[in-house]
């Protein structure tokens, strides 16, 4: 534990020097931090220093030690005060205790004295501290409890597994207010393009995120799988639109100011207006988001968007395969679908550049990434890949 700081003020000369000079102050866990004539010369010194305990005469002039511990009482509150008085006068000791002064010694000190004073003081901060350690250990643990339960719930409610009833009651015990006339998610991934991870960079990028959402009530954010996260967006129906596009310019702002550069993208649902219908508008907004793989170049997807790259002649690879299956990063918990976790390892061991040919020739039946053995087969006419 730190040692305790100690700080004088008193106008006597020989007094202040004799505290000062008289206590061996390391020797019970003391540190002598500075000293002043008076309140008026103590007072900026005490505001830089933040003493643990201020020993204070209560007669000076310019500034007496009532009118100083007045003063720190309210700017530093956990400051203990010890006040020093040459006259057993009722009316200081009424001040005293209107104050809440921690103890009144009266004048000529000894040493002795001065050091129960002193201990008494240092057991109550100590005592104090304590207490506050315990409180910042159980609110961090509450905090990582509320944090689980909260991630559990948006797990739950977007795999669908929540009757309407259980989604009301559990948003509920969380403090989570659901109702909205209408209801669409954003869903966006993030990471570093030189280091391909979640690197500081991107980190600090979603921190800022995460602060601009929770300004606003009508966003309720959420890490959603591996490196995506999510937005359940809620309000009234003719301002879903204007707050769904809202989020996505400041996610690609965001993603767009950060110090390094970022390999991210950000898709959308379809709106709804049922509680019951959040699973499909995830999945829906997942579905879209996994097309990032295809069309790399388009940051912001939208089924819209999505319509345009078909025009423009995707359609037949878009309409041969199911782009959630070809995605790992949409994954929540253990890769419990065989075909899942041969696109996972697929993409572990040929990279992301040669993502679009193999996923193409996977999905349309070309030929298959596992062998009866349940061996993974890379087969040697696929291009080398690119840097």
């Amino acid at each position: 534990m730190d040692r305790i700081t100690v700080f004088i003020t008193e106008d006597e000369s020989i007094v202040r020097e004799g505290l000062r000079d008289m206590i061996p102050w390391n020797e019970y866990g003391f540190e002598f931090v500075g000293d002043a004539p008076d309140g008026e010369m103590a007072l900026p010194m005490l505001r830089r220093l933040k003493p643990d305990i201020l020993i204070t005469d209560i007669k000076m002039p310019f500034m007496d030690g009532i009118t100083l511990s007045q003063i720190i009482r309210r700017e530093l509150p956990e400051t203990r005060i010890i006040i020093l008085s040459g006259y057993d006068d009722f009316e200081y000791a009424r001040k005293g205790i209107e104050l809440n002064i921690d103890q009144f010694l009266l004048k000529p000190i000894t040493k002795s004295e001065m050091i129960r004073a002193l201990e008494t003081a240092k057991a109550h901060i100590e005592e104090e501290q304590e207490q506050r350690h315990y409180l910042e250990q159980y609110e961090q643990e509450l905090k990582k409890y509320e944090r689980f339960s909260r991630r559990d719930f948006f797990e739950k409610l977007v795999d669908g597994s929540l009757s309407v009833q259980e989604i009301y009651e559990q948003a509920e015990k969380l403090q989570l207010d659901l109702t909205a006339e209408q209801y669409n998610f954003v869903v966006f991934t993030l990471q570093d393009v030189r280091e391909g991870t979640f690197s500081s960079s991107a980190e600090n990028t979603l921190n800022r995120l995460l602060n601009d959402f929770l300004r606003y009530p009508d966003y309720l954010f959420f890490h959603s799988s591996l490196l995506s996260y999510a937005l359940l967006i809620k309000g009234e129906e003719g301002r879903i639109e204007t707050l769904t596009q809202r989020s996505m310019e400041t996610i690609r702002s965001r993603c767009e100011a950060s110090e390094t550069p970022l390999n991210w993208y950000v898709a959308v649902g379809t709106p709804t207006s049922r509680v019951s219908m959040l699973a499909q508008c995830y999945a829906d907004a997942n579905h879209i988001l996994a097309y990032r793989h295809l069309f790399p170049h388009e940051h912001v997807l939208t089924s819209e968007i999505l319509q345009v790259e078909r025009e423009a002649g995707s359609a037949a690879v878009m309409d041969a395969m199911d782009p959630s299956k070809i995605d790992p990063m949409i994954l929540r918990g253990s890769f419990d679908k065989p075909l899942v976790l041969v696109a996972a390892i697929a993409f572990a061991l040929i990279g992301a550049a040669l993502a679009v040919v193999s996923i193409r020739r996977i999905f349309t039946g070309e030929f298959d990434f596992v062998d009866d053995n349940g061996n993974v087969i890379i087969p040697d006419d696929l291009p080398e890949d690119e840097e």
